[in-house]
């Protein structure tokens, strides 16, 4: 079976550089950092996110004719960027979705939504490497307002995605299905996972654009005084962060505890560490090579924090 390494990078308007934040030197909560995959939403949703339940990051692997098949209930936003490839989503055997390039799709799978088991298929010629973020929290379907449509004019999503063959018209991204299909199972690695610390839903908007990042940091590592400008996820790969929200409290996160980044906040880590981080309602057309975070100031009690160990 072969393989092949897709760059992720969202393409054109999208794949610009990006300016540095102010006072850099003193929050730098980046290291050393690369972009995993990105997406653009497509249409409204909120994404759950639940205290005791599990969020993991997912990469698959699909040769022409294979499939994923999703069994229980979760809530799942699926992205790829293989310009060359289609992928057809499931979420039941009676509905089909086409996936294309650069959206980020949302699925609700649960036994009241009729979506328990679904299937994803690659019915191109092309192998497709596409990325999934799975929360264990159960989400709501998508309305029918809340589904994307074409627009009456071109956005920078759909540019990038193709979609407007027709513009002006109104398309319905889901169509009738006569069963699922069937083939090998594709191949799928599980990037990172964590049970999150906290409940806190995250509220999409159609056309924002949805990156996973993955960091890697010293023994030693201090990130200043922060906030994330976007809502952010954090999910450990190895390694401990140990965070702070003010002088004299701290958590500790190893391999397995998620939290959700909320400024301000100071990330520190005694051994070389590594983790991902999702941030979610990135503004359409904002460059994504890099996060994006804001400097704060340190509590008056503890100025000193500010400084890297």
């Amino acid at each position: 079976m072969r393989r092949s390494v897709l760059a992720p990078l969202l393409a054109g308007a999208l794949a610009l550089s990006v300016t540095a934040p102010a006072a850099a030197e003193e929050a730098a909560p980046i290291g050393g950092v690369n972009v995993v995959i990105g997406g653009v939403a497509f249409g409204d949703f909120t994404y759950p996110v639940e205290a005791g339940r599990r969020i993991t990051v997912q990469r698959h692997v699909l040769d022409p004719g294979e499939i994923v098949t999703w069994k229980g209930p979760s809530t799942v936003v699926a992205m790829h960027g293989n310009e060359d490839g289609l992928l057809q989503n499931y979420p039941n055997c009676n509905s089909v979705q086409n996936w294309r390039p650069y959206p980020a799709y949302y699925v609700a799978r649960s036994k009241d939504a009729g979506t328990l088991r679904g299937v994803t298929h690659n019915p191109s010629s092309v192998t497709i490497e596409f990325y999934t973020v799975q929360s264990e929290a159960i989400g709501v379907p998508q309305s029918d307002g809340q589904l994307h449509r074409e627009p009456t004019s071109p956005q920078a999503g759909d540019i990038l995605a193709g979609e407007e063959p027709n513009p002006g018209g109104i398309g319905d991204p889901i169509t009738a299905a006569n069963g699922c299909p069937t083939g090998v199972e594709g191949e799928t690695t599980e990037l990172a996972s964590a049970v999150m610390d906290s409940s806190a839903g995250i509220d999409l908007t159609d056309h924002t654009q949805i990156v996973v990042y993955r960091h890697q940091v010293p023994a030693g590592f201090s990130s200043g005084w922060h906030s994330p400008y976007w809502p952010t996820l954090v999910v450990p790969v190895a390694g401990q962060l140990d965070v702070s929200h003010g002088c004299n409290d701290g958590s500790a996160y190893p391999v397995g505890k998620g939290f959700r980044a909320e400024g301000p906040l100071l990330i520190r880590s005694s051994g070389a560490a590594e983790y991902l981080s999702i941030t979610w309602n990135i503004q359409n057309g904002f460059p994504i090579d890099l996060p994006f975070y804001l400097p704060e100031p340190p509590p008056t009690s503890c100025p000193e924090t500010a400084l890297p160990l």
